[in-house]
């Protein structure tokens, strides 16, 4: 599983302390990236040689800004957590 989400070099990567599954990625490009991982329904499976083996998971892209589109928004007082979450 692989996926392009910034088309830089990712310099950040963040997990909200309040709630460890959803993290921002910054990227070299000046784009944020907000994500809500979303955990398996079972951490493990058995493999063909019947031992367990751990469960691929997903990531759902919420939220996608450039740096100068929340600097814009940030200088007409609103606030981080509405700019992210609009």
């Amino acid at each position: 599983m692989s996926e392009k989400a910034h088309k830089s070099t990712v310099w950040l990567a963040k997990a909200l302390p309040q709630n460890r599954d959803l993290f921002m990625t910054g990227g070299g490009n000046g784009g944020f990236n907000l994500y809500k991982y979303h955990y398996p329904a079972a951490r493990t499976k058995q493999a063909k040689d019947q031992k367990p083996m751990g469960v691929r998971t997903c990531t759902c892209e919420l939220k996608y800004m450039i740096q100068s589109e929340i600097k814009n928004l940030l200088s007409t007082g609103v606030s981080m957590r509405y700019a992210l979450c609009t």
